[in-house]
């Protein structure tokens, strides 16, 4: 393995990264950095864009000496993962055209190699993560959130969040009917907090696909779902975590006239 490239992860952090961005995509670059570990992905339809990033405190030993990116093919390492232990720790490593992943423990060894991809043609590595000023902030417990969502999804392939500044309403509509879960301040405790611009109404419509396929890819992460959006503006998901930063942009669903 390259002496200067040795951070060790445990397998539960490694599998809840891939499984965060797989939600989008298929291959992803990993860079890596004295920084840490981050991956950002657009997915092809350019809805849906995904952030993780791992501080070295994340890992159990950070050893990475000079700027290193790594693109894979995600299925393949979800493969490899497959049957190591949440409660292992993963040594990564390089070897010409290939990534190493070392399980280190005493129960059981292995030292496994997927080949390395050439990098996407969306340098997003080198980018800035986007920025906005939202005009709602909405901070529930993941449970509270789910439920909504998988209510709205039983009649319509589109959500509508609105939020004013004493409740966050989820609708949908479709030939079966309506769902309106709906979360009042201080009364609800699936409602953490609410805040919004002063006499500002908000009122915002995304494809469901999307939020259906991050929530499945971050189950077990948090109980904490942080969302923000405004009126016809993209929606900013960001999770609690206690060391690093899991957070998603998804553009608004285009309504007909």
């Amino acid at each position: 393995m390259s002496s200067n490239f040795k951070p060790i992860i445990s397998a539960l952090n490694l599998k809840r990264a891939i499984s965060a961005i797989s939600s989008l995509v298929d291959e992803a670059t990993f860079k890596f950095t004295k920084e840490g570990m981050s991956c950002k992905v657009l997915d092809p339809a350019r809805v849906g864009m995904g952030h993780v990033q791992y501080p070295p405190i994340s890992f159990k030993r950070y050893v990475c000496d000079t700027d290193t990116e790594i693109t894979i093919n995600l299925t393949e390492l979800d493969k490899c993962l497959k049957n190591v232990g949440k409660d292992e720790d993963i040594e990564l490593g390089l070897e010409l055209n290939k990534l190493l992943l070392n399980i280190v423990g005493t129960r059981y060894k292995n030292i496994m190699k997927i080949k390395t991809l050439e990098p996407t043609s969306d340098d997003l590595a080198s980018k800035d993560t986007p920025r906005l000023r939202y005009e709602a902030e909405v901070k529930m417990t993941i449970d509270g959130f789910s439920r909504g969502v998988e209510d709205v999804r039983i009649v319509s392939d589109a959500i509508t969040f609105f939020v004013d500044k004493s409740k966050f309403e989820m609708s949908g509509e479709g030939v079966l009917g309506t769902q309106n879960p709906s979360f009042v301040k201080g009364q609800t405790e699936s409602l953490l907090s609410l805040k919004v611009d002063e006499n500002v109404n908000v009122r915002t419509t995304y494809p469901l696909v999307y939020l259906d396929d991050i929530l499945a890819g971050t189950k077990g992460v948090s109980d904490i779902i942080i969302l923000e959006f405004g009126n016809n503006m993209p929606l900013h998901i960001s999770f609690g975590l206690i060391s690093g930063v899991l957070e998603y942009w998804m553009a608004p669903r285009i309504q007909n006239e």
